[in-house]
């Protein structure tokens, strides 16, 4: 049996834990008798815990319950040290690293002899950031074969990161996907929640409420389709500072203005039931699983060209690729399916299938473990 280390960034629920638990889940149903699989997470976070009901976790920097601030910092320290002895005292047949952020924990625990594999999600902004600080490093000087995301990344580390063609691959970002259905109960219960009208056109979007998701994007679209019965819905909405200054800016141009905003949730999927528009309105988005899984509901996507590998996914049954952040083009692309509300029944099995077989983790996994099985038998 090989041993494998994952390794995890955060245990946040965001895409790219949600993927690698994902991935996790599908080895240990399918690959329980070749694999040992154990997780190192470089910080805490609530799906910790999922990840703990499958495999051994190991967390490097782990936060105390206790109020005592210089006890917790003797405790994780203490924890540190010991989880970095039995990693190292382990030997791994392959390590897994999912996101160029894990640099120092490759650096720390790559040997000649194991071979490491990096599952790149991020494009040159967020590259960028990152190697300030000096997370990034270690992931291209010591990874042996990059998986990237989409086409837009791998380019992205040949070109400017002077990475080998030859050591990449593509993998799509990918879910436990099936068909799903919009339940309309659970439509008419947020609608009645959020006091968004039972006849309104809604237009979602998920994730950390930025800069580089472009919130305000979302929201000058929606101030510019005010006059309109469509409501702005953007679920995951956790910066109360961003959210504060958009609403200020909002209400000075438009006091009509229909934006929603909804906090985290485990339960974020419930609210695919309600969206009828998908407006991925970031400007740099690798290739996010939201997008993904309202695909999954047959929910059309509009995306920014050349913001991520979303276009790579996207034709003209599935939505539509706007210029680059070009506001009016997103309202008036939001405006023709508002005028033609009969395509978001139309395409909708098109989309849904579209997802799923091409999205779903059990046909990605198979193409990763393809790539472990090469480098471990090297």
């Amino acid at each position: 049996m090989k041993n494998i280390l994952f390794i995890t960034n955060d245990g946040s629920r965001t895409g790219a834990p949600i993927l690698l638990l994902n991935l996790i889940n599908w080895f240990v149903e399918h690959k329980s008798d070749t694999y040992k699989i154990t997780l190192l997470a470089v910080k805490g976070g609530p799906l910790i815990n999922d990840f703990k009901k499958i495999i051994d976790v190991k967390i490097l920097n782990h936060k105390s319950d206790t109020k005592f601030k210089l006890l917790n910092s003797v405790w994780s320290k203490i924890n540190n040290r010991k989880a970095k002895f039995e990693l190292k005292q382990t030997k791994w047949d392959l390590i897994f690293s999912n996101t160029i952020v894990n640099g120092k924990q490759i650096e720390f625990l790559k040997t000649a002899s194991v071979p490491v594999i990096s599952y790149i999600h991020e494009l040159e902004y967020s590259i960028s950031s990152y190697l300030k600080i000096g997370v990034v490093q270690g992931t291209l000087l010591h990874s042996d074969f990059f998986i990237c995301g989409s086409h837009m990344v791998k380019n992205n580390l040949i070109n400017n990161h002077k990475i080998e063609s030859s050591k990449t691959s593509v993998v799509n970002s990918f879910a436990d996907l099936k068909s799903n259905d919009k339940n309309f109960k659970i439509s008419e219960s947020i609608k009645k929640e959020l006091s968004i009208p039972a006849n309104a056109m809604v237009v979602g979007m998920m994730g950390k409420l930025n800069w580089r998701k472009g919130a305000d994007f979302f929201a000058k679209t929606a101030s510019r389709l005010a006059s309109k019965n469509i409501v702005f819905l953007w679920v995951g909405a956790s910066n109360q500072s961003l959210i504060e200054m958009l609403n200020y800016d909002l209400e000075k141009s438009n006091k009509d203005i229909k934006l929603k905003m909804v906090p985290p949730t485990p339960e974020f999927s419930k609210y695919f039931s309600v969206i009828d528009v998908f407006f991925l309105s970031s400007r740099e988005d690798p290739y996010p699983m939201v997008f993904i899984e309202a695909a999954s509901y047959g929910i059309p996507i509009l995306c920014f060209e050349n913001a991520g590998g979303a276009q790579e996914f996207i034709d003209d049954k599935v939505g539509a690729v706007i210029p680059y952040g070009d506001i009016e083009a997103a309202v008036d692309k939001i405006q023709y399916f508002y005028d033609h509300r009969e395509l978001l029944d139309t395409n909708a099995n098109y989309i849904k299938a579209k997802s799923i077989t091409s999205h779903d983790v059990a046909v990605n996994a198979p193409h990763i473990v393809n790539v472990i099985e090469k480098l471990i038998e090297n």
